[in-house]
Protein backbone atom coordinates (compact mmCIF):
# COMPACT_ATOMS: atom_id res chain seq x y z
CA UNK A 1 0.00 0.00 0.00
CA UNK A 2 1.68 3.60 -1.11
CA UNK A 3 0.88 6.80 0.50
CA UNK A 4 -0.30 9.52 -1.56
CA UNK A 5 1.52 13.16 -1.90
CA UNK A 6 0.24 15.76 -3.16
CA UNK A 7 1.24 19.33 -2.25
CA UNK A 8 -1.78 21.88 -2.18
CA UNK A 9 -1.57 25.71 -1.78
CA UNK A 10 -3.79 27.56 1.16
CA UNK A 11 -5.17 30.70 1.63
CA UNK A 12 -1.89 32.68 2.14
CA UNK A 13 0.02 30.91 -0.52
CA UNK A 14 1.86 27.94 1.43
CA UNK A 15 2.47 24.97 -0.07
CA UNK A 16 0.73 21.79 2.51
CA UNK A 17 1.63 18.44 1.98
CA UNK A 18 -1.57 16.32 1.93
CA UNK A 19 -1.25 12.41 2.35
CA UNK A 20 -3.39 9.10 2.79
CA UNK A 21 -2.27 8.50 6.22
CA UNK A 22 -3.95 12.49 6.96
CA UNK A 23 -7.09 11.79 5.96
CA UNK A 24 -7.22 8.48 8.06
CA UNK A 25 -6.52 10.81 11.19
CA UNK A 26 -9.43 13.11 10.03
CA UNK A 27 -11.68 10.40 9.83
CA UNK A 28 -10.25 8.86 13.30
CA UNK A 29 -10.40 12.40 14.84
CA UNK A 30 -14.18 13.49 13.29
CA UNK A 31 -15.86 9.83 13.43
CA UNK A 32 -13.94 7.91 16.18
CA UNK A 33 -13.56 10.28 19.41
CA UNK A 34 -17.35 10.64 19.51
CA UNK A 35 -17.94 6.54 19.44
CA UNK A 36 -15.36 6.81 22.19
CA UNK A 37 -16.46 9.32 23.85
CA UNK A 38 -19.81 7.59 24.05
CA UNK A 39 -18.09 4.13 25.50
CA UNK A 40 -15.83 6.81 28.28
CA UNK A 41 -19.43 7.62 29.27
CA UNK A 42 -21.17 4.21 29.73
CA UNK A 43 -17.65 3.16 31.53
CA UNK A 44 -18.02 5.63 33.76
CA UNK A 45 -21.60 4.63 34.99
CA UNK A 46 -20.63 1.74 35.09
CA UNK A 47 -17.45 2.74 37.49
CA UNK A 48 -19.70 4.55 39.52
CA UNK A 49 -22.27 1.62 39.83
CA UNK A 50 -19.70 -0.55 41.24
CA UNK A 51 -17.65 1.90 43.64
CA UNK A 52 -21.57 2.76 44.89
CA UNK A 53 -21.99 -1.82 45.61
CA UNK A 54 -18.40 -1.66 46.68
CA UNK A 55 -18.08 -5.30 46.37
CA UNK A 56 -16.90 -5.35 42.53
CA UNK A 57 -13.29 -5.32 41.04
CA UNK A 58 -13.31 -1.84 39.68
CA UNK A 59 -9.77 -2.26 37.92
CA UNK A 60 -10.31 -3.04 34.35
CA UNK A 61 -13.09 -0.49 34.19
CA UNK A 62 -10.29 2.23 35.66
CA UNK A 63 -7.93 1.13 33.21
CA UNK A 64 -10.40 1.19 30.26
CA UNK A 65 -11.44 4.92 31.36
CA UNK A 66 -7.81 6.12 31.69
CA UNK A 67 -7.37 4.85 27.86
CA UNK A 68 -10.41 6.07 26.68
CA UNK A 69 -9.60 9.43 28.16
CA UNK A 70 -6.35 9.90 27.19
CA UNK A 71 -6.99 9.06 23.44
CA UNK A 72 -9.90 11.67 23.83
CA UNK A 73 -7.76 14.72 25.12
CA UNK A 74 -4.87 13.59 22.09
CA UNK A 75 -7.86 13.73 19.51
CA UNK A 76 -8.51 16.88 21.04
CA UNK A 77 -4.71 18.17 20.77
CA UNK A 78 -4.16 16.63 17.62
CA UNK A 79 -7.32 18.29 16.10
CA UNK A 80 -5.82 21.53 16.67
CA UNK A 81 -2.67 20.82 14.76
CA UNK A 82 -4.65 19.70 11.47
CA UNK A 83 -5.76 23.88 10.85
Amino acid sequence: MSIGVSLVKNQFGNRKVLTKGGELMDFLFFYGTPIIAIFFFVNCVSLTKKIKNGDENTAINTIFGAIMFSFIIFSLIGSSFLN
